[in-house]
């Protein structure tokens, strides 16, 4: 009886080059897709090929990223496949004959023949026979890196036909490919083996390239492909190198680790985590690689998974008393376990994160420096948008309200108005009901300008209920929110030249402007002066008018907000201190 076969692939970003795949495995009973997030066409070119597509974040983890792609699939055997391969004919009919009598095999092996720039590489010992056809129920990856392992259990066969393997297509393709592996082995290297001898990663850097350039193009005979065979090992080369020496920047240059073991705890990180392996090794990996001054990790755990339990278990061998770990029995949400992590926290300054970021060099230490230098600042938030923000002077600016994915509050803080409210439920409008509280208790809110974190938004609670559930959960605190502190308005304040030419009522009314701003409102500046200074607020928007068009533009502003039904876009106006109300 012929059994039934599922090709799975696994994919990022492909849409130039997965149609070829998938035309040469269209043959198969199911096709199933593992799309890591992908921003181009990916998914929709897939499902135009009736696959069934598997959205998924793969955090670096390939081996899991097959693992779902797996567990989606219906058939008996599996055919595990890259965008960038082909099944030619002959592979096509060893593998159907399989599944007409696979003679007690569990798995077979196949062999590639890889294309690099175009060319088949016949030699420079770049051959190599994997194992991607096996019995969905005798296989499984067991690893967590790029380069996947699979353990089988049962025998293994050898197929005669092969996999066509089309590598890259460029260099500048190759090189960034092979950058983005290298961050993640060098991760994977320093969790087998720790901090290696600086002996060992001078020979890795030094020697070991020219040996590995001299294997490939010289014994292995690389030199007989041409200048593609030249150019392939010089890269295989440059790929060792390049490995090591991210593990050494991470992990030798500005490691946490490099501090001495009774170093005083400046920052404890507080992290809940709800599931989710790859997100959260590749946020508290940068956090290792990417943190100077003396901190500890408190992970509260609301019951993940067995794999992402078992990483943060892991963690306290490496950490050892840098690392706290609280496992719930249930998933108590996001504002209950941040409060289980203030309980326990000591440091001067407490970073409550979501474990759905990356944060990068000097991203924590800056950020205490500038609240050691401020005392008025009670809780601060890095950079979170690329190119906003940037080229303005000074350290920071003052901002509204701080967000809950990272941010940063000072244990004094912490004393005078406690935990985040409960009421908030599973999250959301929480933070910022914190950011008002301690501005109502003589704080402010900063942004810290010189301090970068990148944010792949609402992965951590949107993973863990459905997209009804989450818009139900957003509009039921906003009411909490607004019912409590009213909702933020939007006010014009106008500047004209004689309101500038007297000082004092400037300043009043710029001070005016950041009292409303930090009641949590829009300000819009409007004014016919070039030079005038504002607050540094990130609710403070100046808008600058030729002077023959300011009075209409003020005019026109009023009428068409006065003739708007609902919804008005402006609240109240001030002209200099003199207030009305737009309605």
């Amino acid at each position: 009886m012929k059994q039934t076969i599922t090709a799975v692939i696994i994919a990022k970003n492909e849409e130039k080059r997965i149609v070829p795949c998938l035309e040469s495995i269209k043959w198969c009973d199911e096709i199933v897709v593992v799309d890591d997030m992908s921003v181009d066409e990916t998914a929709r070119i897939c499902r135009k090929y009736g696959a069934k597509v598997i959205m998924h974040p793969s955090g670096g983890d390939h081996d899991n990223q097959r693992n779902v792609g797996i567990d989606n699939a219906s058939s008996n055997w599996i055919l595990q496949m890259d965008a960038d391969e082909r099944v030619p004919s002959e592979l096509r009919k060893d593998i159907e004959g399989i599944l007409l009598n696979h003679a007690g095999f569990s798995a077979f092996s196949i062999r590639r023949r890889n294309y690099f720039l175009g060319k088949f590489m016949e030699h420079g010992g770049w051959y190599e026979r994997q194992i991607r056809l096996f019995r969905k129920d005798k296989a499984r990856y067991i690893g967590h890196n790029v380069h996947e392992t699979l353990k089988v259990d049962g025998k293994v066969g050898r197929l005669k036909s092969w996999l066509d393997h089309y590598t890259f297509s460029s260099v500048s393709q190759y090189i960034a490919r092979q950058i983005y592996y290298a961050t993640i082995e060098s991760r994977v290297m320093y969790e087998d083996r720790g901090r290696i001898s600086v002996k060992e990663i001078i020979y890795h850097l030094k020697v070991k390239p020219i040996k590995l350039f001299f294997k490939i193009y010289i014994k292995k005979q690389g030199f007989r492909d041409g200048m593609h065979g030249f150019v392939l090992a010089l890269l295989n080369a440059w790929r060792h190198y390049i490995i090591w020496a991210i593990y050494w920047e991470k992990y030798y240059r500005n490691s946490a680790l490099k501090f001495k073991e009774n170093a005083a705890v400046k920052a404890d990180i507080i992290m809940p985590v709800a599931s989710g392996v790859g997100i959260t090794r590749n946020c508290i990996e940068s956090i290792i690689g990417n943190t100077g001054i003396p901190f500890r990790l408190i992970v509260i755990d609301n019951k993940s998974d067995s794999v992402t339990a078992g990483y943060l278990k892991g963690l306290k061998d490496r950490l050892k008393d840098k690392f706290i770990l609280i496992e719930n029995s249930e998933n108590l949400g996001w504002i209950k376990a941040v409060n289980q992590g203030f309980k326990i926290s000591t440091a001067p300054y407490v970073c409550v994160m979501n474990n759905d970021v990356i944060v990068s060099a000097g991203w924590l230490d800056n950020m205490v420096d500038i609240m050691d230098k401020n005392p008025a600042i009670g809780l601060m938030n890095p950079r979170w948008e690329k190119g906003k923000f940037e080229g303005l002077k000074g350290d920071y600016m003052e901002t509204d309200w701080c967000r809950g994915f990272c941010v940063l509050i000072k244990r004094e803080v912490i004393n005078k108005i406690g935990g985040f409210d409960e009421a908030y439920g599973f999250g959301y409008w929480e933070d910022h009901d914190y950011s008002v509280r301690a501005i109502k208790a003589g704080y402010i809110c900063g942004l810290a300008l010189n301090s970068f974190v990148e944010h792949i938004k609402n992965v951590s609670v949107k993973s863990a209920m459905k997209q009804k559930e989450w818009n139900e959960l957003f509009a039921r605190n906003r009411d909490i929110f607004e019912k409590r502190w009213g909702r933020p308005k939007k006010i014009i304040i106008a500047v004209n030249r004689k309101i500038s030419r007297n000082r004092t009522m400037l300043e009043n009314v710029m001070a005016r402007a950041l009292e409303l701003a930090r009641e949590q409102n829009r300000i819009y500046i409007l004014s016919n002066v070039y030079n005038l200074s504002l607050p540094p607020h990130t609710n403070i928007c100046y808008v600058k008018y030729l002077p023959v068009l300011f009075g209409l533009d003020v005019r026109m502003r009023i009428f068409f907000n006065k003739n708007r039904k609902s919804d008005k876009r402006y609240n109240e106006l001030y002209i200099g201190m003199d207030r009305s109300v737009l309605c």
